[in-house]
């Protein structure tokens, strides 16, 4: 389970890095390892939102798909 959170994240880290690349102007590529992008929170909070949002998730997948119940969790 742990390296099914693991890939999704570093599925969302290449996927914005990807977009970053993309630019053509002589501006910094923003994002993983740079600069924050446009409209994104901080690193320390998208850090603490994108670990929040597997964490429900891995609940979720627990509860709807693997039937464990709430009171187990």
């Amino acid at each position: 389970m742990k390296i099914v959170l693991v890939l999704i994240i570093a599925s969302i880290l290449v996927g914005c890095s990807d977009v970053a690349s993309g630019c053509d102007c002589a501006c910094k590529a923003c994002g993983p390892g740079g600069e924050p992008c446009a409209n994104c929170e901080s690193r320390e909070k998208l850090c603490q939102n994108l670990v929040w949002q597997v964490r429900e998730l891995k609940k979720k997948i627990q509860q709807c798909v693997c039937g464990v119940p709430a009171w187990m969790m």
